[in-house]
């Protein structure tokens, strides 16, 4: 099974959703944390 950072996407599209849910007053950043899978290769 492959991995694939497409989830990065969705979290900055949040960043920016929470961002105007709470009114812009609260800091929030995205904050990219690199890819958590290691991958073995036969």
């Amino acid at each position: 099974m492959r991995h694939f950072n497409f989830e990065a996407i969705g979290m900055k599209y949040m960043m920016r959703w929470l961002r105007d849910l709470l009114g812009g007053e609260e800091a929030i950043h995205y904050v990219q944390s690199g890819d958590s899978y290691d991958y073995f290769v036969r």
